[in-house]
């Protein structure tokens, strides 16, 4: 069985890029960016050599909702989540990292 993971950086009000489509505040330094390769590796290896990278893993099993935080607020821009979207959450991990990035990792129930 297989797994889904939506996983995306966002503003703490909610906005993956600001109002002029611009999302360099969101770029994670080398302590960010080594824990998510460990994450999709550990991901990847999970699902089979064959499977991963945008590859069909036949029945669904569990999904998971992965949010990056970045320690800013842009006040406008593109949502990470579309209006009207609604899921019941259970938070299952959250790691901080030096930069004031926090990772948050949810089981949608």
């Amino acid at each position: 069985m297989g797994r889904v993971v939506y996983s995306v950086a966002s503003s703490l009000d909610g906005f993956n890029t600001d109002a002029q489509g611009d999302f360099s505040w969101a770029v994670p330094d080398e302590e960010v960016i080594a824990a998510l390769t460990a994450d999709v590796s550990t991901a990847a290896g999970e699902c089979g050599p064959d499977r991963g990278h945008g590859a069909s893993v036949g029945p669904v099993s569990s999904m998971w909702f992965e949010l990056l935080m970045c320690p800013i607020t842009v006040g406008a821009g593109t949502r990470v989540l579309p209006d009207k979207v609604r899921a019941s959450l259970s938070l299952t991990r959250e790691r901080r990292f030096g930069n004031g990035m926090v990772q948050l990792t949810y089981d949608v129930r």
